[in-house]
């Protein structure tokens, strides 16, 4: 297509009135394919730990300088203290760094021309710590490009912003734009949680940009979850001149760690697993204290209510079996994402473009969280629209590098129908 027909394009709006901007998204972003590699690089191979605020800058000026020339402003979000009842809390999200030094977050707006008003909600952060031994740099291997927070989540920021200017430079007009990039969400969100909940204030729509899974499904759902801190007091002693006389915490906290597993339930989404512990301090002394740290996974509060339940009562027998002290402390700092009418209006808008691009669309109910959670309920949600990739938090964690291109023409040919929609409705 050349600059003339562009030019033509732009001024009479075709793209809503044939609802294919997808296509033509494609066609200009699969010339721009080497621009959005190297841009993906350049984010991978910039460290951006929550922890490293200077590094998560460094991401969020890349970010909103592209979107600022769109027409975007933004404002940056410090991080704040928590109060001191979540201080068991932070130091389980934020190991050694108070939470009000970790990097800030990102809020920023574009007026629209057509009615609505839409939530993009990307991450600058990963779950990759300076150092780390999975923390690698950008690699490309078989059609796959490797690096930490590739696709956990920046792979998306590219489709994001590449998918926003191949709208702008097609003169699609759009509704209302908020975008909010977290500078915390592996460290539970606990800071830029109020940035989103403040910005999905009348939004229609909240996409989110974590990437695709499971060979390229969206997310209908995302998981009600939290974290617990297990702490088990016993009774010291010598092993042997005095084994009787101990209270073994560890042994405690060992039937607790089966009992918590145990009570994992797929059918109901409930997933509980004990992913860090610890006990003892020496090979000779019966151990009088240990702990651990609690994973739990739910579909929603009714799920989650009822397992914290079922964990306190175990608890509880536990304690008075091995005549020790527990102590679980259990905190959902993420609300889970139902799949409701408004999802499946999304869900049918993305079938739609997937078929003008020639691909299918597929979503699933997952039991992991993202910052779409934080959207104001009832809002319509779908997330999974970056990259395709797998392997998160791990040294193959990795996308597609072809899907930069097409799920950049599949957002952007979302963003464009969905005025359309809203248009539709009012009518």
């Amino acid at each position: 297509m050349s600059d003339d027909q562009n030019s033509t394009l732009r001024g009479s709006c075709v793209f809503f009135d044939s609802v294919n901007a997808g296509p033509f998204a494609r066609d200009w972003l699969e010339r721009r394919r080497p621009d959005l590699v190297a841009m993906v690089e350049l984010l991978v191979n910039t460290e951006s730990h929550a922890a490293q605020p200077d590094g998560v800058a460094k991401v969020a000026s890349l970010v909103v300088r592209k979107l600022a020339a769109l027409g975007f402003t933004f404002t940056e979000i410090p991080p704040q203290p928590l109060p001191p009842s979540l201080d068991w809390l932070e130091e389980l999200m934020s190991p050694g760094v108070p939470y009000h030094h970790l990097a800030s977050s990102y809020s920023g707006t574009r007026r629209g021309e057509r009615p609505g008003r839409l939530l993009l909600v990307g991450d600058l952060d990963t779950a990759f710590p300076h150092g780390s031994p999975t923390s690698r740099g950008f690699r490309v291997r078989g059609g796959k490009a490797f690096g930490p927070g590739i696709a956990d989540m920046k792979g998306g920021l590219v489709v994001m912003v590449a998918a926003l200017e191949a709208l702008h430079h097609l003169g699609v007009e759009l509704p209302e734009i908020a975008v909010v990039l977290s500078g915390d969400e592996q460290a539970g969100s606990l800071g830029s949680r109020q940035t989103v909940e403040q910005a999905s204030v009348g939004a229609d729509w909240c996409l989110g940009l974590e990437c695709a899974r499971q060979g390229g499904k969206l997310m209908s759902a995302r998981g009600h979850i939290g974290v617990g801190r297990l702490t088990v007091e016993g009774r010291e002693s010598h092993t042997g001149s005095a084994h009787a006389q101990g209270r073994n915490a560890l042994d405690a906290l060992a039937r607790l760690i089966i009992g918590f597993n145990r009570l994992t339930n797929p059918e109901d989404g409930t997933y509980i697993t004990v992913t860090m512990a610890h006990g003892g301090r020496r090979r000779s002394v019966t151990p009088a204290h240990a702990s651990a740290v609690v994973d739990i996974r739910t579909r929603g509060p009714r799920f989650w209510e009822d397992v914290v339940r079922r964990m306190q009562a175990l608890a509880t027998s536990v304690e008075t079996e091995a005549k020790v002290n527990v102590e679980l402390l259990a905190h959902n700092h993420r609300p889970g994402v139902r799949p409701d009418q408004g999802t499946y209006h999304l869900l049918s808008i993305a079938e739609r473009v997937g078929e003008q691009l020639s691909f299918k669309i597929e979503a699933f109910e997952s039991a992991a969280a993202g910052s779409v959670s934080f959207r104001k309920p009832g809002t319509a949600t779908l997330d999974g629209l970056g990259p395709v990739g797998g392997g998160l938090m791990t040294s193959e964690e990795h996308i597609e590098i072809d899907s930069l291109v097409s799920r950049a023409a599949l957002l952007a040919g979302i963003i464009s129908e969905l005025s359309l929609s809203k248009v539709a409705m009012a009518e």
